[in-house]
């Protein structure tokens, strides 16, 4: 009776050390990147723990403001994004700073993809339409992801090129998502050419 007494309490403890490290595995941080390198290794400045009521980041992604606020440990801080790479937030989403706009990235294999919400020109209903970029690297200008422009960036890839040339006039599918390759049109198309 003794050792089944004992091995319950064992597989007990066992179970409940289990919950614990998996809650603490779980636990959502967000913050700031201060470099494409902070970014790569995951590392966050003025970083907080996303279970707190009171602490966030505010960054605009609609409209073009120089600054990101931030709270962390009840201390507020204005800062200017071209001082940072970029931010994670709670919902474990990237971002980059360009140009004083957010883009979230979206996958980084190859070169980085984007996209970044933006309200229709004279739209009175201010509805927004997610647009999409890309950049060779995480320093390198963002540029709107079409066929002429990914073709004159990747001018010495010659498969990327004649792959594109099937969605000329087409370049909002290079951005749709395939569930059964697991990645975006465009990123496959990529690998694809490397072969």
């Amino acid at each position: 009776m003794k050792n089944t007494k004992k091995t319950i309490l064992i597989i007990f403890l066992s179970f409940s050390a289990l919950i614990i490290s998996a809650q603490k595995n779980t636990t959502n941080h967000a913050g700031l990147y201060k470099t494409e390198k902070d970014y790569k290794e995951n590392k966050l400045t003025y970083e907080f723990d996303c279970s707190s009521n009171s602490d966030f980041i505010q960054a605009s992604s609609l409209f073009k403001f120089s600054k990101v606020l931030i709270k962390v440990d009840n201390k507020r801080y204005l800062l200017l994004k071209k001082d940072f790479f970029g931010y994670k937030n709670c919902n474990n989403q990237d971002y980059r700073f360009f140009n004083d706009k957010l883009y979230h990235i979206l996958d980084t294999a190859g070169f980085y993809l984007y996209s970044h919400l933006e309200s229709l020109p004279q739209d009175r209903k201010n509805n927004m339409v997610e647009k999409y970029y890309f950049s060779h690297n995480g320093s390198d200008a963002i540029t709107a992801l079409s066929i002429p422009l990914l073709i004159d960036s990747f001018s010495t890839n010659i498969k990327f090129h004649y792959a594109l040339e099937h969605f000329i006039g087409k370049d909002k599918r290079l951005s749709e998502y395939d569930g059964y390759a697991k990645s975006y049109r465009i990123k496959y198309l990529y690998k694809e050419s490397l072969k």
